[in-house]
């Protein structure tokens, strides 16, 4: 029996003041549960509930963060059971994406990894969206913490471990540091996804997608990161209009098509 509005898959996302998304990692996850059709209900977690909440309702950990600090991360999703009893826990956002295929598969559920591209899309992923995720991650994390975007605890917790454990020095040094190499390397980033992607062809003949004009997981993977910048630095920041305009504004048209997918929202 596949999740139903009456019996929904569980997405536990990272809470914030607004409990909006944010993150770039359960947004991916969220955009393949609306992409599927498959009804989900959020629970929001402020990030120093994640692993007492996870280890109580049994869900897996994570694999070890940074110094081992993070063994419980977010996206979790708990798929309910056909029989009643307890749900199936998947943890990381890639998991539940090969998870959601295998379970929801195509062609009744639209593919997250169409023309048998897992492979292909994970070597995008390791090869290509890590670096840009490096690149575009001090500046958006900075902002999330300098401009208070989670709830106190969250921001509490967010503002310690990522000051002491992960850059080791204050948010703001990091975040005057990131704007210093957002046109150099920050740019460059983007700029090699653009060419990669137009190795496709010409964006207006063959589609904004990475894979034409065929949505898939990779596309969520790189509206993460828009999002994330978006949405720590605010809705009229100047970084994230300049990302907008950026290969011709191909970023830009990716956006408009993620923004559309949400409006088809399958969160009950």
């Amino acid at each position: 029996m596949a999740a139903s509005k009456e019996s929904p898959i569980i997405f536990y996302d990272l809470a914030s003041k607004d409990n909006k998304p944010w993150s770039p990692s359960t947004y991916k996850a969220r955009l393949a549960l609306i992409h599927k059709g498959i009804p989900f209900r959020v629970e929001y977690i402020s990030y120093p509930d994640i692993e007492p909440t996870m280890k109580r309702l049994g869900a897996p950990p994570t694999a070890q963060k940074k110094k081992g600090v993070f063994p419980y991360t977010l996206p979790v999703i708990a798929d309910p059971c056909p029989q009643g009893g307890e749900p199936t826990y998947v943890a990381d956002s890639w998991k539940i994406a090969l998870y959601l295929e295998r379970t929801y598969p195509p062609p009744k559920y639209p593919a997250l990894f169409p023309h048998t591209s897992t492979a292909l899309q994970r070597a995008m992923i390791l090869q290509v969206c890590n670096p840009l995720h490096n690149q575009t991650c001090d500046l958006a994390a900075a902002f999330v913490g300098v401009n208070h975007l989670l709830d106190d605890r969250g921001h509490e917790y967010f503002m310690r471990t990522r000051e002491e454990v992960v850059f080791e020095k204050p948010l703001a040094e990091v975040l005057e540091e990131s704007k210093a190499v957002w046109s150099t390397d920050t740019r460059g980033a983007w700029k090699t996804m653009g060419e990669i992607l137009d190795i496709n062809g010409p964006m207006e003949q063959v589609g904004v997608f990475a894979m034409g004009k065929q949505m898939s997981y990779l596309d969520f993977v790189i509206g993460g990161l828009i999002l994330w910048l978006q949405r720590a630095e605010g809705s009229d920041g100047h970084y994230t209009k300049e990302l907008l305009e950026w290969d011709r504004g191909r970023w830009g048209l990716l956006w408009k098509e993620i923004e559309n997918l949400e409006t088809k929202s399958t969160e009950v």
